[in-house]
């Protein structure tokens, strides 16, 4: 699936939430509240910003992610930022473009 996923296929999923699962007893919920696009002229890339509480920051790692409308999929995760009681977190998505294109 990773390899389909394009900017536009969360783009109207913005301020909606993900469920993370960190095991199998543990689930954090995060909102995705930005999408940025990072395309070059041969590059397609964008970054997805979510947001979540510091009761449970995330390490960088890989984590399956779990969305009502698009499903399950992993994704690796990074936290960036921490204000007061919410973690910012960033994943990168960044592909050659088809020659195509």
């Amino acid at each position: 699936m990773l390899s389909t996923i394009t900017k536009e296929c969360f783009d109207k999923y913005i301020n909606s939430k993900f469920l993370v699962f960190i095991d199998e007893d543990t689930v954090v919920e995060l909102e995705l509240i930005e999408i940025r696009d990072k395309s070059s002229e041969n590059i397609e890339g964008f970054s997805l910003i979510f947001v979540g509480p510091s009761k449970a920051i995330l390490s960088d790692n890989t984590y399956m992610f779990k969305h009502d409308k698009m499903g399950n999929f992993p994704m690796f995760i990074s936290p960036f930022r921490q204000k007061k009681d919410i973690v910012y977190y960033d994943v990168q998505f960044t592909r050659l473009k088809d020659e195509e294109d």
